[in-house]
């Protein structure tokens, strides 16, 4: 009875040792081959997600359910997408992206999955994280922490948090071009911690709530 039993125990053992040792790397390796990216993602358990390769990315944003909000426990828009009083200069100036207010410090997500093409300071948007998705689609993050989590060349899937909410005011560079009334150095064109955040779309900026529904 007790040769039967270790008899029968071993038989899953070595099936797990063969799909683990043999079939799964067949597979991953198959699929790497054919153009697939793989990357091994940790939660409760280790699992594989794959996406297809197309120039380093892939096409993924192409209706509204493909995207995610990307301040989470925050959706109040203090500046909407279009033409607007600029509240740092007075100015009527085009607003390519729409302001989310939220907390110094919360966490910024990715929208959807993509490559990291920028991750430093941009203009009057202040240090900024930029994604490439695909198809033509780029998501724009701005007024960032400085103390990036992501870097260029970075795979992110969709939800991953790629940066923070960052200060209105950070350390003076030869690149901070923007201050206050007081002279203070300003994370980009800024009156307090938020998200600006905007898409562009081959090249052109389009309204980023038309994403979703």
């Amino acid at each position: 009875m007790q040769k039967s039993f270790l008899s029968l125990s071993i038989i899953p053992i070595a099936l797990s040792l063969l799909i683990s040792l043999i079939i799964i790397p067949h597979i991953v390796n198959s699929l790497i081959d054919s153009g697939y990216q793989v990357k091994l993602v940790y939660n409760k358990n280790p699992s594989f997600i794959f996406f297809q390769n197309n120039n380093n990315h892939t096409n993924w944003i192409t209706n509204n359910s493909d995207v995610i909000w990307p301040t989470p426990g925050y959706k109040k828009i203090t500046s909407d997408f279009g033409t607007r009083i600029s509240p740092t200069t007075g100015a009527a100036t085009m607003h390519g992206g729409i302001d989310i207010g939220a907390a110094q410090g919360s966490n910024i997500l990715s929208i959807a999955n993509g490559k990291v093409t920028h991750a430093s300071w941009y203009g009057a948007n202040g240090y900024t994280v930029i994604i490439d998705h695909g198809g033509g689609y780029k998501s724009i993050y701005g007024h960032v922490d400085p103390d990036f989590l992501v870097k260029v060349g970075d795979e992110v899937l969709q939800g991953d948090v790629i940066a923070k909410i960052g200060p209105k005011y950070v350390k003076s560079t030869s690149y901070t071009t923007y201050k206050d009334s007081n002279g203070n150095t300003t994370n980009g064109a800024t009156t307090g911690p938020h998200l600006h955040f905007a898409i562009s779309k081959n090249g052109k900026k389009i309204n980023p709530k038309s994403l979703y529904n």
